[in-house]
């Protein structure tokens, strides 16, 4: 008889039906929940420093493609990439922070970053994975960070060998010298690489 209604429902119905059976099997059951809250970001080498970004702040990690190459420009711009159909200018973040461009190699990334209505690409040397830190453990920097760092340093995750840094995409975005791409000529000798 149960098998004849099955047949009569439509799968609509059948569908319906079916949740209401769930949710009453579940009602019984234990609820998983978690007290901790985690911070995920991601860890990446840059010249010598390890560096943390959050993950909400990074839409792709990608190998460093073919780059349209940009004329009139600093070295650490190191061209315009696209990725699912954005364009976006590809800035060599050691370049940026310390003038000295850094050599492509197999581990080499662009961190693509989404801010307001922007994609950046951040070229990085390597990137060492997700990491999922207890927000507790994420604190005010408390080293003293090299000075063109400093800036986009808002915290850092403190651990027992000291702390890793954490890049806040926002104000090197907005920031003027990241955003003044002209190649002066006075500027030619400043730039090793």
């Amino acid at each position: 008889m149960e098998r004849e209604q099955h047949l009569e429902q439509t799968p609509f119905a059948y569908l319906i039906g079916l949740e209401k059976a769930i949710l009453n099997f579940a009602k019984g059951m234990p609820v998983h929940q978690t007290s901790i809250d985690n911070w995920v970001g991601v860890s990446f080498l840059t010249g010598d420093k390890v560096l943390l970004i959050s993950l909400e702040e990074v839409v792709e990690i990608m190998r460093v493609p073919q780059l349209a190459p940009v004329p009139g420009v600093k070295p650490w711009l190191r061209g315009m990439a696209t990725s699912r159909g954005e364009l976006f200018a590809v800035t060599d973040f050691s370049g940026f922070l310390t003038q000295k461009i850094s050599l492509l190699t197999h581990e080499s990334r662009i961190l693509v970053i989404h801010n307001a209505d922007e994609y950046v690409g951040i070229l990085v040397d390597r990137v060492l994975g997700l990491q999922r830190i207890a927000n507790k453990n994420i604190k005010k920097a408390k080293t003293e960070i090299g000075s063109s760092l400093a800036p986009f340093i808002t915290n850092a995750f403190i651990h027992d060998e000291g702390e890793i840094p954490i890049i806040d995409s926002k104000p090197l975005i907005l920031d003027h010298r990241f955003n003044d791409i002209s190649l002066r000529e006075d500027e030619l000798s400043e730039f090793e690489g």
